[in-house]
């Protein structure tokens, strides 16, 4: 297409254009005037086909129905709203409706504050969720409220060791207020190409490079993309009322035609992929499963509790089980399917960031869970359990689930090998500490009638525990071993005592000597200490994985952080929780043993 400058264009163009934005002005002056009661949104239907318009966002080309889903994932933390005078909306209906009803959206709770800080303080407000409007002084300047203004540059102004629990919230709050108001001004919709870019730039709608002409009107006007995309804001916004995309979706269609026209060298993904990429974000594939699994672990563990405890086998109770297995199962399919389809779309293995290790983690203990599931099903139920743990975790808010493109550092091979090796090496691990902890309830639940089947069980899962975790420190030293590989190629050095690297070393140090614990003389050899010992060496990964991450100082690694969580009060209870139980344990075991004697 050929290249015309803006000073160029011709008076038909210019004149267009600011009739089609006094017109679009008027609509939504209009529009915020009208009463709430009457306000009306996009459908979800007519949101959703322009979703499939391409965005260039954080260098990667996807569709729109990805971003919005991105952008209210980091500014609420949810992608599925409910507001008393529209009903139900979701992440794609709010990108396209925010423009045209601005003054009403600026008064929705859309920004999430954490609480415990002393930012719902600063800004006046009871609830979790702020309004546009609780941050600026008048929605016409948009002009952030003096005493906000100042703390923000306070807190700014720290360097990050400094900063407070008050800081770090006020400085995320307000990178959500601005991404909020990118949205509100347009500058998210990031869909023009610009012709002639030797690196393939892409503009928002409202930048001057957005008024070049890209083809032709019936009339003979010459039409750019801000000026399609003026005239399908208008026309969205009157079909709204009317019921009447027909002339909306004609101008889409258009602009959708006009990005694959620009595609002379096959940068866009495709429009099956596409399509793919708004079913994965619309299914919720990760979430669903966490409900799943968190209903069959519960029967799982309870069914196979009791079969453990049962003098005789039951038939009933087999069945069920074997059903439980079966629903399992077709979960695990489906949880297989959710890592291929983000692998295809990404471009790159699922375990580049803290939420698809957490997801990969998650599958790879189910996959435990099937391969020595021939044993015993508690071991299943155990998996199970540790999967719906996991999914919950990567759901926590501090996990972004975002599809991204790899950083440079993570462009290699070695990211299957290495990483897949450390992370799947985790979900050993985690399935150690499951089955330590079930060995520890049946240490308490021993008795004189049911001594001989529990230390059975004991024993049997003792020995899987054992396995299990020789497999999970053979993967992690590999995985370890294969890191240094890695950190020559990319940093010219092998080992360089990084905080990841350092406590990856503990995880295999602190393992080994769990291994070895059957070899030490005295009340250190013995199955309850095995079992202990498997629980309370998780905390190494735990520490690798979440603590080096998110609280140490920034390394090399610094690529796997995310948004810092606060540190929980309840990790103390249930270290404390696990602390009394281990005592109680080792006092009945103690006596078990002396009334033997």
């Amino acid at each position: 297409m050929k290249m015309i400058s803006v000073n160029k264009q011709s008076s038909k163009l210019k004149n267009w254009s600011v009739d089609m934005t006094k017109a679009l002005t008027v609509l939504l002056m209009l529009a915020s005037f009208t009463g709430y009661s009457q306000i009306k949104v996009v459908s979800p239907e007519a949101a959703d086909k322009f979703g499939r318009v391409l965005v260039l966002s954080n260098d990667r080309f996807q569709p729109s129905h990805s971003l919005a889903y991105d952008i209210f994932h980091k500014v609420s933390k949810k992608d599925k709203f409910e507001f008393d005078s529209v009903g139900k909306v979701d992440a794609m209906q709010l990108y396209m409706d925010i423009p045209l009803n601005p003054m009403y959206w600026a008064q929705q709770e859309l920004i999430y504050i954490r609480g415990n800080t002393g930012v719902r303080e600063l800004l006046g407000i009871d609830g979790a969720y702020a309004s546009i409007n609780d941050f600026i002084v008048d929605s016409l300047t948009w002009v952030i409220k003096p005493e906000l203004f100042k703390k923000i540059k306070e807190s700014n102004a720290k360097k990050p060791i400094e900063q407070n629990g008050f800081d770090k919230e006020l400085l995320k709050v307000n990178e959500r207020f601005h991404i909020l108001k990118m949205t509100f001004y347009s500058e998210m919709y990031v869909i023009v190409p610009v012709e002639g870019s030797e690196t393939n730039n892409w503009v928002s709608v409202i930048d001057s490079a957005a008024y070049l002409p890209v083809g032709t009107h019936s009339d003979g006007i010459e039409l750019s993309y801000a000026l399609q995309f003026k005239a399908y804001m208008i026309y969205l916004d009157s079909a709204k009322i009317t019921g009447d995309y027909s002339v909306s979706e004609k101008i889409l269609n258009n602009l959708i035609q006009q990005q694959r026209d620009w595609d002379i060298d096959g940068l866009l993904p495709s429009e099956s992929m596409v399509e793919l990429e708004i079913y994965y974000n619309k299914t919720n594939i990760f979430k669903n499963l966490e409900r799943a699994y968190s209903i069959l672990a519960l029967f799982l563990l309870v069914l196979t509790i009791i079969q453990v405890l049962k003098e005789k086998v039951s038939k009933i109770l087999n069945a069920v089980i074997w059903l439980l297995v079966a629903v399992v199962a077709v979960c695990f399919a489906y949880h297989s399917f959710g890592l291929g389809l983000r692998w295809y779309l990404t471009g790159h293995a699922p375990w580049s960031n803290g939420y698809e290790a957490l997801v990969f983690i998650s599958w790879g203990s189910l996959l435990i869970g099937f391969v020595f599931m021939k044993y015993t099903k508690l071991i299943l139920a155990a998996t199970v359990l540790i999967a719906f743990l996991i999914l919950m975790t990567a759901g926590h808010s501090s996990f972004d689930p975002q599809l991204t493109s790899l950083q440079p550092v993570l462009k290699s091979y070695w990211l299957i090998i290495h990483v897949a090796c450390i992370t799947l090496s985790y979900s050993f691990f985690g399935v150690g500490f499951i089955l330590g902890l079930i060995n520890l309830f049946f240490y308490l639940l021993k008795s004189e009638s049911n001594d001989k089947r529990i230390s059975r069980s004991i024993l049997l899962l003792t020995h899987i525990n054992e396995m299990v975790i020789i497999i999970g420190i053979v993967l992690a030293t590999v995985g370890t071993f294969l890191g240094g590989v890695w950190a020559n190629e990319s940093w010219g050095r092998y080992w360089g005592w990084d905080a990841k690297e350092t406590w990856a070393l503990v995880i295999v140090l602190v393992y080994a000597i769990v291994l070895h614990l059957r070899f030490m003389p005295g009340k250190a050899k013995g199955k309850l200490t095995f079992n202990l010992a498997s629980i309370f060496a998780f905390s190494t990964v735990l520490m690798t994985f979440v603590g080096v991450n998110y609280y140490l100082s920034k390394g090399l690694h610094s690529y796997a952080r995310g948004e810092t969580p606060a540190f929980p009060m309840w990790v103390w209870y249930t270290i404390f929780v696990l602390i009394a139980l281990s005592f109680l344990a080792i006092r009945k075991e103690a006596k078990s043993k002396a009334l033997k004697a």
